[in-house]
């Protein structure tokens, strides 16, 4: 097909592509890869590189409805059949307490789509702890190990927010702009909000092996944010002072692992220098090619 023809959008149904059409982006969109890895479901990229999926195969009924055991996605599983949690979303966990403490300590914090709550729960320098979830064994996990941590099917239940947090959270919602405003509308004015997503310009998805595009595109994320479209995005909910920095959850090992041997994992069978994995990661972000975006703002 000749560059800069036209393609048809009718089959697009996913209501993020008119969001983000309604904000300025969205534009020429073209297939950029034929399924996720759990369904028949194409994944599509606009001229600003924003990836998103044709279609929603989920809802609030498909997250209520989860099992303890049906979750399985690389690093973000946190419960195994008898009930541990694996050491890598704990990983993730203590990240952000180092990262965010400082910005939480003494305040009304809630972390929206909380999981097993393993960060909220973990987050004893805030004042009170909140947390919203849908799926109900995370609701049970937390009632049982975290007690002290308030929570609520919606953040409707909540108000005078002044911290809240959304950790890989933002891709698997559908209606952005409506969650958004309705987040601001029960944080205090001048309270901070944390969203950190995946990165639709992530170098393996760019310049790694078709084996990893296979692996990370998943019917549960509907969109991949560029820093232009979070941006834009949370400016239009009402947020001020909007800054986006890139980060990297993996590093160098991992991608040893996919560049390698094509498949996920590297940083448990690898080894790398301390210095010669930061030296990576910095590189990746002053490009920005980081496999993930965080963003501050002001509500």
């Amino acid at each position: 097909m000749a560059a800069g023809s036209e393609i048809s959008t009718d089959c697009i149904s996913n209501p993020i592509f008119e969001e983000l059409r309604a904000l300025g982006f969205g534009r020429e969109p073209r297939p950029f890869f034929p399924r996720t890895r759990d369904a028949d479901i194409p994944v599509w990229r606009d001229a600003t590189g924003i990836l998103f999926l044709q279609e929603v195969a989920t809802s609030n009924a498909y997250y209520e409805a989860e099992k303890p055991e049906s979750r399985a996605h690389g690093a973000t599983v946190v419960q195994t059949r008898n009930g541990s949690m694996l050491t890598s979303a704990l990983e993730d966990a203590d990240r952000r307490l180092a990262q965010f403490g400082e910005l939480i300590a003494g305040k009304r914090v809630c972390d929206f789509g909380c999981g097993h709550g393993d960060w909220i729960g973990r987050a004893h320098m805030a004042g009170e702890r909140f947390a919203v979830e849908l799926r109900g064994h995370c609701l049970d996990y937390i009632a049982e190990h975290y007690p002290e941590v308030k929570t609520a099917k919606s953040i409707e239940a909540f108000d005078d927010l002044e911290v809240v947090t959304l950790f890989h959270v933002l891709e698997h919602i559908p209606a952005q702009r409506e969650i958004l405003r309705q987040i601001r509308s029960r944080m205090r004015p001048g309270g901070l909000l944390v969203v950190e997503v995946p990165h639709a310009n992530d170098h393996l998805i760019h310049a790694g092996p078709e084996a990893f595009k296979s692996f990370t595109f998943w019917s549960e994320h509907l969109v991949l944010h560029t820093r232009d479209s979070l941006q834009a995005l949370l400016a239009d909910a009402g947020f001020a002072d909007v800054s986006v920095e890139p980060f990297q959850r993996y590093g160098l090992a991992n991608h040893r692992g996919w560049f390698e041997e094509g498949r996920p994992g590297g940083h448990v069978r690898h080894t790398v220098a301390d210095a010669e994995d930061l030296a990576y990661r910095e590189d990746l972000a002053r490009r920005w090619a980081t496999d993930t975006i965080i963003a501050l703002a002001r509500a």
